[in-house]
């Protein structure tokens, strides 16, 4: 289960910790480091690539007030090119 958090200030705070679990058996497990990593990042509210993003008001206007965490936290990992020509020889 995907764990992410919106934390409101004069800003908004966005934290996704979606992908910082371990999964076990059928659950997902928050270990003491990934709780540590996100009240570390709650603490310094300061943006951290791929993981938390500080939004002003007028940023959220921009976005219909959309709060979808994906549209401010940018967690897309580029897939490497496939050379078709050397697959193919």
């Amino acid at each position: 289960m995907p764990m992410s958090f919106a934390i409101i200030f004069r800003v908004l705070f966005f934290i996704d910790a979606s992908q910082h679990f371990d999964k076990v058996k059928t659950q997902s497990v928050l270990r003491p480091e990934h709780i540590e990593k996100i009240v570390a990042a709650y603490l310094a509210r300061s943006p951290e690539d791929k993981y938390s993003y500080v939004a002003g008001m007028e940023q959220i206007k921009g976005n219909d007030f959309n709060l979808n965490i994906p549209r401010y936290v940018d967690t897309f990992e580029a897939e490497e090119a496939i050379d078709l020509d050397a697959i193919a020889a």
